[in-house]
């Protein structure tokens, strides 16, 4: 929901937030459900910048 919130708010503190769960929780994250859930909330584009930012590797 951080990223939905930002792609309607556009506050930088959710991707604060997203990343501050990503430094703490690391591997223990699903990535592979967050951006299946991302394109079915269409904030993809949204996890995409997180993925940029975060060094998040695509397992594509």
């Amino acid at each position: 929901m951080k990223m939905k919130y930002y792609e309607e708010w556009g506050s930088e503190k959710h991707l604060r937030d997203i990343a501050g769960v990503i430094r703490i929780c690391g591997n223990q994250l699903d990535y592979e459900y967050i951006e299946g859930w991302s394109k079915s909330l269409s904030v993809d584009t949204v996890w995409q910048l997180i993925r940029q930012q975060t060094g998040i590797k695509s397992k594509e």
